[in-house]
């Protein structure tokens, strides 16, 4: 829940209304001919990608989502918030927001996430995401 002072604040009420947009700014920046990527993780640097031409847009968890993609791959022992982020990567439901996919080499989960989706993309190239 947000604090009333926060959404008093005209900088964080400017960053909320761009976080609620955020798909329509990606599809907008699409339309223009510009390439996304997918970041997973804290370490991707965004500033080598903005200098490219390029948006960076950081693969958010989906509270909402069954986790059925990712299920089928991972093992349990993956955290929720991780597994989300592997089911958005897999989701088999319309098109991906993001051209490219950027995974930082930060913690071991996001290396085995990497690994996962090589893997994926060898074994079963059809998979989307993979």
């Amino acid at each position: 829940m947000l604090r009333q002072c926060a959404l008093e604040n005209p900088a964080f009420k400017k960053l909320l209304d761009i976080w609620l947009d955020r798909d329509d700014r990606v599809s907008a920046f699409r339309a223009d001919g510009g390439k996304v990527v997918g970041c997973l993780g804290c370490d991707v640097p965004e500033e080598y990608l903005l200098a490219g031409g390029l948006l960076p847009l950081r693969i958010a968890p989906d509270p909402e989502s069954d986790l059925s993609a990712a299920d089928e791959v991972l093992e349990a022992c993956f955290d929720p918030m991780v597994r989300s982020q592997f089911d958005r990567i897999l989701r088999r439901d319309g098109p991906k927001p993001w051209d490219y996919l950027a995974v930082s080499n930060s913690t071991d989960v996001l290396v085995r996430l990497y690994l996962y989706i090589r893997e994926l993309r060898r074994t079963e190239p059809e998979t989307p995401g993979a």
